[in-house]
């Protein structure tokens, strides 16, 4: 088989096709006769003989080392893609870009996190385990912050926690709903009180 002659979809199309007349040649060079060819083949058989084993190895470390590149390049801009109106989370708190069970892992969110909230039996609250998805960062007067949300499993309509936290300097505040009854943890300013509402009212 000449290298003008390969069988349509042999090669993926991530091989630049400036690359195809070298493979060609690297394969031709390496295909001989198999040796272990059984003794009644016959002229009609001489096809399904022309590449050896050897060739078929070399075929597909090739073509593994083409395609590669690419595919790794285009792993890489999917995971760069940020998603559609969700700002960049900032490097500074980078390692808070996780769900909200995940934050009780962090000594500085979790000790003024249960002071704020204080005695509770509320299983999922105290946990903060529920249906959310990753943290988000909002933009106060006093600073960016980690904002939190997630609700209660089976009662999101009624049961909902939302919480901004900055490590430094530390501040935690948030709005919890409860049922039909609402309250602040922390204390939060006027800045913080408008930013959960508006969390609240467009979710």
């Amino acid at each position: 088989m000449s290298g003008s002659q390969w069988p349509k979809g042999w090669f993926s199309p991530h091989v630049p096709p400036a690359q195809l007349p070298a493979l060609h040649r690297v394969v031709a060079s390496t295909s001989r006769p198999h040796s272990a060819r059984p003794a009644n083949s016959t002229a009609k058989d001489e096809g399904a003989w022309k590449i050896s084993r050897a060739a078929v190895v070399v075929i597909a470390l090739v073509l593994t080392d083409l395609c590669t590149p690419g595919l790794n390049a285009a792993h890489a801009e999917m995971r760069a893609i940020q998603p559609s109106g969700v700002p960049a989370f900032p490097e500074a708190l980078a390692k808070y870009h996780v769900h909200p069970w995940e934050m009780l892992r962090f000594p500085e969110f979790r000790a003024p996190y249960r002071r704020a909230l204080g005695p509770t039996t509320v299983r999922w609250l105290s946990r903060l385990e529920g249906p959310a998805n990753l943290n988000t960062t909002v933009q106060l007067a006093e600073g960016t912050f980690v904002l939190i949300d997630v609700c209660k499993p089976d009662a999101c309509d009624t049961d909902r926690a939302l919480i901004l936290f900055r490590p430094q300097p530390a501040a935690l505040w948030g709005l919890l709903f409860e049922g039909t009854s609402q309250r602040y943890i922390g204390n939060p300013p006027g800045s913080a009180r408008s930013a959960l509402k508006q969390r609240a009212a467009a979710n």
